[in-house]
């Protein structure tokens, strides 16, 4: 039941999105996961994580008694509304998370780097939810806890910890990055439905399924493989002329945050993206310009 619960709430952002900005539901998903990871690590570096949590609560409640009374009050937007949250992408969604589930429900952290890090630096915060600092290795200043707080926020909601959890919010939340591509996919083409959950399965794959130190996706708390998804995403949308989709250039923004907060070195993932983004912006959609007047 508390895992149903993580999904309803951050399938709030979709529902906000179909109705008020007129996006599907799979276009909000990375949208919805990265606000709030990016609102609890504002709450986190003020030492006040267990409000960030209660704020994440209040905004999903707000936003969904706005959404309903917008859909009630506007009968010509009920039809937009529900065709965009009710789509293919939504299915693809919900069946990909109940296949990660089975996948991931007997995984145990074991690596020494995932003891000492990656699975323990969620469950301190689930245990203690406060400012975690110290000069020791366990907390070490090139490890940022972007992905440590949604877990937080995942075992928060289910209302205990447990080890496989960890892997199941890794998963959504690599799954929530790659879920736009669905977007092209219609109710008229519901044979693509079942080629593109396997898509959705596999595809992360490619980003950690080298064997070196055990890297395997769905068994990996490694921060690295997120990072090349995050890196990826980004760098697809800094080609987009964001003169047309207003959304775009805000999910953009909080994109290029996520990688610096997964880890230092993300910094240079990050000068990459923006590089890329000003080449196109200055000599593409040539949207800026450094003319100066006399």
């Amino acid at each position: 039941m508390g895992i149903i619960l993580v999904l309803i709430i951050i399938s709030v952002g979709s529902l906000f999105g179909s109705v008020v900005l007129n996006k599907r539901y799979e276009e909000m998903r990375p949208f919805s996961i990265f606000s709030i990871i990016i609102s609890l690590y504002l709450f986190y570096i003020l030492n006040l994580l267990k409000y960030g949590y209660y704020f994440i609560l209040f905004s999903a409640l707000f936003l969904t008694i706005f959404s309903i009374y917008k859909f009630f009050r506007k009968k010509e937007i009920r039809k937009q509304a529900i065709t965009n949250f009710f789509t293919p992408g939504l299915l693809i969604f919900a069946v990909a998370v109940i296949i990660i589930y089975f996948i991931t429900k007997n995984n145990y952290v074991m690596l020494f780097d995932e003891l000492r890090l990656w699975g323990a630096y969620p469950k301190a915060l689930y245990s203690f939810e406060e400012l975690l600092l110290g000069n020791n290795e366990f907390f070490s200043s090139t490890y940022f806890p972007g992905m440590p707080l949604f877990q937080y926020f995942f075992a928060k909601t289910v209302v205990y910890f447990a080890e496989s959890h960890l892997f199941l919010s890794y998963g959504i939340v690599g799954l929530g990055m790659i879920l736009p591509l669905t977007k092209k996919i219609t109710w008229k083409k519901y044979w693509l439905i079942i080629p593109t959950i396997i898509l959705m399965i596999t595809l992360p794959m490619l980003f950690a399924n080298s064997g070196f130190d055990c890297l395997y996706y769905y068994k990996t708390l490694f921060i690295d493989p997120m990072m090349g998804l995050a890196f990826g995403y980004s760098l697809y949308l800094s080609t987009k002329d964001f003169k047309k989709d207003k959304f775009s250039y805000v999910l953009f923004c909080l994109l290029i945050v996520m990688p610096l907060l997964f880890k230092l070195v993300g910094l240079t993932l990050v000068c990459v993206v923006v590089f890329s983004y000003l080449v196109h912006q200055l000599f593409i959609y040539k949207t800026i310009n450094f003319k100066i007047k006399k």
